[in-house]
């Protein structure tokens, strides 16, 4: 900001763009960015949940039980964002889309879609979908969109190099994938629906999991717990946002909070903050990068699947948690009685009387008591005060 009166400072120049990697003309594709603070729909890119940050909300407790959950590097595809993405914002939710190599698992579920789309040089036109040709050829052969392994994520605001990125180009590629990865959702969505109802062929493409053994650990879904933690380890347990093309074993940097946003930039910015939702808490908090020569492999996309799942566990676990100390803190409800004056003589058993009301249950309806003082008939109803339930955690 500046005073009155005063000339405003002179713009900073902007960031020369640097040649890229793979496009040519990154200005002729709306592309030409030194650095990215979010990503484009889509661009490829290197993921890592952040397991801690995705369950800062809970409290400490959670966060340490959540680095138990391992987090490997995974190589997905970008698709839509929800909400308008913020560099002011801590995270901007975005679809992620897991790449495989090979065939993925998943497409067996489905007869009616593939649930996969191949990405040249994979020439195969698997399932009847053509390949997708992005501004070069896959770093890796025979890959694949895993359309199944399909996660809403919340990504970290970061300084990122953006110069090695590769992208699908025109946009309407990549709309047309997109609107793929949603159709393919839906059958997703009936096959669980029939999983639920206990199909039996469905049951025999995805049988369900055997419950776990009993044991001590609270988090019988989580790897053991390591032996021994430093006061280091705790303190670089979470990487929220790595910049530029760092490793997600760099040391942490800083990141943008709410309250930072709200005390030390204009008001224009703590308004776009607070109007635009950083994500639902039940997303997972993910880094990337765009460079994907720093991973040697594609992995199997349902080892993140079950970082997620394993995540899941862990919220569902602290928000029960959470419900029941809130319960226990509840005041008993308040039973009272309050006189009425009748406006007349007689009250028959059809005459409204005190009833009780708990969720959906009634009281069924008995006849008005009456009682005389000084001459005059009098009715009384029984009135019974509940407190309104509290909403529930989400």
């Amino acid at each position: 900001m500046f005073k009155l009166g005063r000339a405003p400072p002179p713009p900073r120049p902007p960031t020369p763009v640097p040649k890229f990697k793979y496009l040519r003309d990154p200005k002729e594709h709306g592309r030409d960015y030194a650095h990215r603070q979010d990503p484009f729909e889509g661009d490829f890119c290197v993921v890592s949940i952040d397991h801690v940050a995705s369950v800062a909300y809970l409290g400490p407790e959670a966060m340490e039980a959540a680095k138990r959950i391992p987090s490997g590097q995974y190589v997905a595809y970008v698709g839509t964002s929800h909400g308008i993405p913020y560099e002011g914002k801590a995270t901007n939710s975005f679809t992620l889309s897991l790449v495989c190599q090979g065939v993925p698992p998943t497409s067996a579920y489905c007869d009616e879609t593939p649930a996969c789309v191949p990405i040249l040089p994979n020439d195969t036109p698997f399932g009847g979908r053509q390949p997708l040709e992005a501004c070069a050829p896959f770093p890796w052969p025979n890959c694949y969109i895993s359309t199944f392994d399909t996660k809403d994520c919340r990504v970290t605001t970061a300084k990122r190099d953006y110069s090695p990125v590769l992208c699908l180009i025109p946009l309407r590629m990549a709309a047309r994938t997109y609107r793929t990865i949603a159709k393919d959702s839906f059958s997703l969505g009936n096959f669980y629906d029939r999983r639920r109802a206990g199909d039996a062929e469905v049951l025999g493409r995805m049988p369900f999991s055997p419950s776990p053994e009993p044991s001590d650990d609270p988090f019988p879904f989580l790897p053991p717990a390591p032996e021994s933690t430093s006061d280091a380890e705790v303190a670089s347990g979470s990487t929220f946002a790595p910049q530029d093309n760092t490793r997600p074993n760099d040391p942490p940097t800083s990141s943008k909070s709410l309250s930072d946003l709200t005390s030390a930039t204009p008001i224009n910015t703590a308004l776009a903050t607070a109007l635009f939702s950083s994500g639902d808490t039940r997303d997972p908090v993910v880094n990337i990068w765009y460079d994907l020569d720093m991973v040697s492999e594609v992995r199997d996309p349902e080892l993140f699947m079950k970082e997620c799942d394993m995540l899941d566990l862990l919220r569902l676990h602290y928000e029960a948690l959470r419900r029941r100390m809130r319960d226990d803190r509840r005041p008993p409800a308040a039973v009272t009685v309050q006189p009425m004056t009748a406006d007349r003589d007689v009250a028959s058993s059809e005459d409204v009387v005190g009833h009780v009301r708990l969720g959906s249950t009634q009281s069924p309806r008995r006849p008005a008591r009456r009682a005389t003082r000084q001459g005059s008939p009098m009715q009384y109803r029984a009135y019974v005060k509940v407190p309104a339930t509290c909403s529930t955690w989400r």
